[in-house]
């Protein structure tokens, strides 16, 4: 999940930066086609890591995180972060049985449980 939010991290500041140079471009009357289409292709690559590709981009949270005008850099995270935990639940821990569960579920439950000259149940 860390590795996750650093890759958001670094694609939101990525986004930032870019907008900010596009910004000034506009300001100036530049070509700012190429800006505004890595702008584009950063917006999109992280509504797919957060699961809204089927989405349309400017209904997604994504496109509210990224350009809300005050928000900090880590506050736009945490927002991709709950909708990324929202549409990639955790998987429970898994449940292990130990040697007298396993016997005890072959009495109760009937069965056959060979115990390996190694130890191991078969």
């Amino acid at each position: 999940m860390d590795d996750m939010r650093d890759a958001l991290l670094r694609l939101v500041r990525a986004w930032t930066r870019t907008n900010t140079v596009l910004e000034a471009y506009i300001k100036v009357n530049l070509d700012s086609n190429m800006l505004f289409q890595t702008c584009g292709e950063i917006e999109e690559s992280i509504s797919i890591l957060v699961g809204e590709a089927e989405k349309d981009l400017e209904d997604t949270v994504t496109h509210v995180a990224l350009t809300a005008p005050i928000l900090t850099e880590e506050r736009r995270v945490e927002m991709l972060m709950a909708k990324y935990r929202e549409n990639h639940p955790e998987m429970p821990a898994p449940h292990f049985f130990d040697r007298n569960d396993m016997r005890n579920s072959v009495k109760q439950n009937g069965g056959y449980l060979y115990e390996t000259p190694k130890g191991g149940l078969s």
